[in-house]
């Protein structure tokens, strides 16, 4: 498929996808999708510092079931943490994410890096502010570790186009909320609603 750029170009992703005959069901397998993220971070990164700038890649998960192959998925995440990439996974529904935090939680060592972040949609579905919160929480963090990892220093203010950045208002418009319905066989619709 094609990158989907800014909030627009995600919608439109979303809503192509949700209008086939797709059914989200288990398995829950996302170690390739990892190693595919984080192959594609270190190209826009490579990119970047050819054009004296940097890159990072936020790769955003939505599950409804627990994850299978968990020691695969383990040793991608690991082996992505190399990458200029965070994954951001948000688990959907009712399903048991125990062995999402343990993602979350995973201890890796140098030059290895936390570079997972888990938030369970049911605990902040009430808030869109809490929800972005605990989804971006660590996102900081995890990019400043990996660009001093690497001994990138941040750009300088002169180097850095801020003529691009142009901050907009709050658009109702652009404001998406999501349903979502979980049936008896464990299969799960999600909605947009209007």
């Amino acid at each position: 498929g094609e990158e989907a750029i800014g909030l627009k170009g995600v919608i439109r992703s979303y809503r192509s996808v949700f209008n086939t005959d797709l059914a989200m069901s288990g398995p829950t397998v996302i170690h390739e999708v990892i190693k595919v993220a984080a192959s594609q971070a270190k190209t826009a990164q490579k990119i970047a510092e050819k054009e004296e700038g940097q890159a990072y890649t936020i790769l955003l998960i939505l599950t409804c079931g627990h994850i299978h192959e968990m020691e695969e998925t383990k040793k991608a995440l690991i082996a992505a943490s190399l990458s200029p990439l965070s994954v951001v996974i948000v688990g959907i529904g009712d399903a048991e994410f125990r062995a999402m935090q343990f993602l979350d939680d995973l201890n890796v060592k140098p030059p290895a890096r936390d570079i997972t972040q888990f938030v369970e949609f049911q605990k902040h579905k009430h808030s869109k502010h809490s929800l972005a919160s605990a989804t971006l929480e660590e996102i900081p963090d995890q990019l400043v570790d990996y660009f001093h990892g690497k001994g990138i220093p941040p750009l300088s203010v002169s180097s850095t186009k801020f003529s691009d950045v142009k901050p907009q208002e709050y658009n109702k418009e652009q404001d998406y909320d999501l349903m979502y319905d979980m049936a008896d066989d464990g299969s799960m619709t999600l909605s947009l609603l209007t």
